[in-house]
């Protein structure tokens, strides 16, 4: 259970990243990648 907690909170900050340089919107791809970090570090 913490195993896959612990890919989620690395994937899913990546899937962001991804989707942000993908639209070209690399500051928005950034700030959701510190976003998301946040909200896991608040869990």
């Amino acid at each position: 259970m913490g195993i896959i907690f612990l890919i989620l909170r690395f994937i899913v900050p990546l899937i962001f990243l991804a989707f942000g340089y993908y639209l070209g919107f690399h500051q928005y791809g950034f700030e959701a990648f510190q976003e998301i970090l946040e909200m896991a570090e608040s869990f």
